[in-house]
């Protein structure tokens, strides 16, 4: 059963970060970025956590101005119920192991009325030449000619633009990639110069090479229609980082 908590909100919210976790505390990202984020005014602050067992909803409650507590294994599904309880005018999906320059959040909230989509310069927390291409690649290349953003990216839309029931496709892997492609067809997309730092673990912990090539590995998948659900159990390996999957 989900659980809403609530704090009182005492000015109007204009942009809603939302941010689904699962068992976060293995590293330091989410503390800063909540530390960060809560006193920034016209933010309003959404966890949506998936019943993690080691602090990370003790840690997320204590800043949240919306938390819920879920058994869902989807991030999309968590995403999507953030959204739903979400009161401000652009969605912002921060990405739980990314931590974000917050001028980001200033630039939307100064300039809301010509908001439509986008997200946010993407960069590793470790230096490797097959990292800064990676980065490169996707802020240069898929994001700003394919208009196509990952979830590291923390996009950011209108909140109007989409409706408040699934707005972010509900699968396991590539929700982000279908979310751009509802997006593209809002308005055009745009990469903000402000950066989104994220943790590199997946590359580190499977090696910078293995994980390049299960990445492309996954996205040949993608364009083939394989299941999601095998797709994101190859994805996630031994780290569970998003979802956790019964052994078969």
């Amino acid at each position: 059963m989900d659980a809403i908590f609530g704090k009182m909100v005492f000015m109007k919210n204009i942009v809603s970060v939302i941010i689904s976790t699962h068992n976060e505390m293995k590293l330091d990202f989410l503390r800063k970025s909540l530390e960060n984020l809560h006193v920034i005014p016209g933010v309003e602050l959404i966890i949506v956590d998936r019943k993690s067992d080691d602090g990370t909803s003790e840690l997320a409650s204590r800043y949240a101005d919306k938390m819920i507590s879920t058994t869902q294994n989807s991030r999309a599904k968590r995403l999507n119920m953030g959204i739903e309880i979400a009161s401000g005018e652009i969605i912002f999906l921060h990405h739980p192991r990314s931590i974000i320059d917050t001028n980001a959040l200033r630039w939307l909230i100064k300039n809301k009325a010509d908001v439509t989509w986008g997200g946010l310069t993407h960069q590793f927390d470790e230096d490797h030449f097959a990292l800064r291409f990676t980065s490169w690649y996707s802020n240069m290349v898929r994001g700003r000619i394919r208009e196509i953003l990952y979830l590291d990216h923390c996009i950011f839309f209108r909140k109007n633009l989409l409706p408040e029931h699934d707005a972010v496709p509900e699968v396991d892997v590539f929700e982000d990639t279908l979310l751009s492609e509802k997006l593209k067809a809002k308005g055009r997309m745009e990469v903000l110069p402000y950066v989104s730092k994220t943790s590199a673990i997946r590359f580190t912990h499977r090696g910078v090479f293995t994980q390049a090539l299960v990445n492309q590995l996954m996205k040949i998948g993608f364009y083939l229609n394989l299941s999601d659900k095998w797709m994101n159990r190859l994805y996630e390996g031994t780290l569970k980082l998003n979802s956790k999957y019964k052994k078969v």
